[in-house]
Order: structure tokens, then C-alpha cells, then sequence
């Protein structure tokens, strides 16, 4: 499927810090075929009228805990052990897998709606998440999650990797 984007503000993130307002972006099935500010020859299946909107890489969130943003701002104020001993830990020791399951929702769906397209989550060997989402026991303490969707009316596909570490 071929789908030209117009008329929208690029950001290409190449050393010379290049924005190409106004640009047409070319995209062959997964693939980014051409950015560029003039309109590219041939007929596509899709267009796409991108005024107003800027298009540029997905944000790479490297340090997560998705399921604590049903918890942001609780307990501010405190210095870390009193956080976390007064306020995080008796929190989580009452989630069940539902309010896990349910919060880990909230977080993805907002860090899908502000661009992130890729995790590395910390809080994924948890032994309490529901048994589809909890990490080979030989796993280490993380995970990373990518999610890419080449067109805004197809779903992104998602890859779970449990990544090396200590």
C-alpha cells in the first residue's frame, strides 16, 4: 500500500537538525520511501492531509514503571524512602492482576496518544502481573516493548523483548 502524507512539518532528527515545512512523505507498505518538499510523482492509495501536524520519529521512553501512572503525584513532597514505604509499596501490595492489568493500560494508552513507540519498563517481573504479561522466570529486570503503526487507521503491531542486564 502506497500513502503519500503532504502538507505537513518534518522533522528528519539528521545531524543538520533539518524541518522541512510543507513536506510530502512517501510511505510503501512499513517503509518511509521519501521526505521531501516536492510532491512526489505517481498515484497513491492513500492520502493523507497532514496540515497543522508534524511528523517525525516516535520518542523512545527508556526508564518506565507504566502501571504507577494511576499513582502520579502521590505522596509528593516526601523524601524517596518515606515515598516509597508510606505511600508506593502498601499501594501496590493491594493491586490485584485486574488493577495491574488496568493501569498498565492507562499508562501505554497515554504514552501511545504523546508519541512513545518504544519502552523499557521496569516493573515487568513483577510476580503478581497477570501470567500473559509476566517475563520468562529466567528473564533479568526489564523489558522493552516497540510499537510502530505505518498508517493512523491501521493498528500498531507490538514485539515484547526481554532484554540482558544484571
Amino acid at each position: 500500500m502506497s500513502i503519500l502524507i503532504h502538507n505537513c512539518t518534518a522533522v528528519l532528527m539528521d545531524e543538520a537538525g533539518t524541518v522541512l515545512p510543507n513536506a510530502y512523505v512517501v510511505v510503501e507498505g512499513t517503509k518511509i520511501r521519501s521526505v521531501s518538499t516536492q510532491r512526489p510523482w505517481g498515484s497513491f492509495e492513500e492520502q493523507i492531509d497532514g496540515q497543522g501536524n508534524v511528523l517525525m520519529p516516535g520518542f523512545v521512553n527508556a526508564h518506565s514503571h507504566v502501571p504507577m501512572t494511576a499513582m502520579r503525584g502521590y505522596g509528593d513532597g516526601n523524601n524517596l524512602q518515606d515515598w516509597l514505604h508510606n505511600y508506593i509499596f502498601p499501594v501496590e501490595a493491594r493491586w490485584d492482576d485486574r488493577a495491574i492489568r488496568a493501569c498498565t493500560d492507562l499508562g501505554l494508552a497515554e504514552m501511545i496518544a504523546s508519541g512513545v513507540t518504544t519502552i523499557a519498563d521496569m516493573m515487568a517481573t513483577l510476580t503478581r502481573w497477570p501470567r500473559r504479561w509476566r517475563p520468562p522466570a529466567s528473564a533479568p529486570t526489564c523489558a522493552a516493548a516497540a510499537c510502530s503503526s505505518p498508517t493512523p487507521s491501521t493498528p500498531p503491531p507490538t514485539t515484547t523483548v526481554w532484554c540482558s542486564g544484571s
